[in-house]
């Protein structure tokens, strides 16, 4: 579970219902809670947005198109019956991911479904539909905030809001029925979102998107200590890769960001003080993450093996592609490459070992075992392939 409450809606009974990186949390007005998650009756556990339509039907979407309605009973699973996103080159934007964004309903009760894909999905004659939006509109890399909320009057008045980027404000857009533009005017959807938090209310104030360590409301159904932080957020287009080291200590590493339960939960080292410095490679710990390595040391930021190969005179500044990684007490790397076949690492110099028979395909690596006795297997489809006398 994550350390993360993304958004909440109050029901006209005066109770709330609240989602994040824990689940769904549905809190009575006498403070009795019903919190549903992976363990029981979903099979999603991050959500983003929660929304109450016309007939009393709660509405939730998560990452990675997750998107459920609570019929009072029972958890359906609409998301699974979502089309596939349009094939298109407006993938890099820079908030792009199929994370749901927004829901709403239209006067007739007809949901409404945006994700931070500018994806638009509406339900017609029972059948989920997208509902074009230009995304020529949206602002390609380099700038763009991610959705904040959609709000549909009619089929033909549909505002999207979207959050401002570096220190500029929020902007919207707007269907008419015929064409879509920017408009400055998303003072809508800003009333839905308010309606559905009741800003005036005081008793759970929060500033959405935050960890729930920070929310004033601290009665959770689950334990605080076992969340991740709430910088490790899933989304689509992060890699987050995992290991263990020697002391059964579990390690998660994404692009800079780093984490261990050596404390007996999850902390982001990073956010304790690494420096912009790199670590000594002969006393770093080496962590190996399937194909990437990274060097270690407390209060440095972490030394990545792809960046001993990139500035190394083999690879010529181009790439090499990695399918396995090993690692020796020592400090020795060893790694397989189908165009280089077997390199090692050795005090942070890159060597070429042996080339591999071209019938040892890159798909059919399982893995490298080095022997005390200068012998290395490499593990393939029903063989292991040996080379000795290093």
């Amino acid at each position: 579970m994550y350390d993360w409450l993304a958004d909440y809606t109050y029901a006209p009974d005066g109770s709330i219902w609240m989602v994040g990186g824990f689940g769904i949390i549905h809190r009575e007005v006498n403070g009795e809670q019903d919190w549903y998650h992976i363990e029981n009756e979903l099979d999603h556990q991050f959500f983003t947005v929660v929304a109450i339509s016309p007939d009393g039907e709660v509405w939730v979407g998560g990452t990675k198109n997750a998107l459920y309605r609570f019929d009072g009973s029972a958890w359906i699973n609409e998301g699974e019956n979502l089309p596939n996103p349009y094939e298109d080159d407006f993938k890099s934007w820079v908030c792009y991911s199929t994370d749901i964004s927004g829901i709403d309903f239209s006067p007739d009760g007809s949901p409404w479904v945006i994700n931070n894909g500018i994806e638009i999905y509406t339900k017609v004659y029972n059948q989920w539909i997208n509902f074009h939006f230009p995304k020529e509109l949206l602002p390609m890399s380099g700038g763009g905030g991610c959705p904040l909320g959609i709000r549909v009057l009619s089929e033909t008045d549909i505002t999207i809001m979207r959050n401002g980027c570096c220190m500029s404000g929020p902007t919207g857009y707007h269907f008419d029925g015929e064409t879509w533009n920017t408009d400055a005017d998303f003072s809508n959807v800003e009333e839905i979102l308010e309606t559905r938090h009741m800003a005036d209310r005081e008793e759970f104030h929060y500033n959405y998107y935050g960890s729930t360590k920070e929310s004033v409301f601290d009665n959770w159904p689950f334990r605080e200590d076992n969340l991740l932080p709430s910088g490790f957020y899933p989304r689509d287009t992060r890699n987050y890769l995992v290991t263990s080291d020697l002391d059964d200590v579990l390690w998660i590493y994404e692009s800079s960001e780093i984490y261990n339960n050596s404390t007996g939960v999850f902390q982001e080292l990073y956010s304790q003080g690494f420096q912009n410095e790199d670590p000594e490679i002969d006393s770093s710990k080496i962590l190996v993450f399937d194909t990437e390595a990274i060097y270690y040391e407390d209060m440095k930021r972490p030394y990545r093996l792809t960046r001993i190969i990139n500035e190394s005179p083999i690879s010529n500044n181009g790439y090499i592609d990695v399918a396995c990684i090993t690692s020796q007490e020592d400090g020795q790397l060893w790694f397989y490459s189908t165009e280089w076949g077997l390199l090692s690492v050795n005090h942070g110099n890159l060597q070429q070992i042996s080339k591999i028979p071209e019938s040892l395909f890159l798909k059919d690596i399982g893995g490298i075992y080095v022997f005390p006795d200068d012998k290395v297997w490499i593990g393939s489809t029903g063989a292991i392939w040996e080379i000795r006398n290093l």
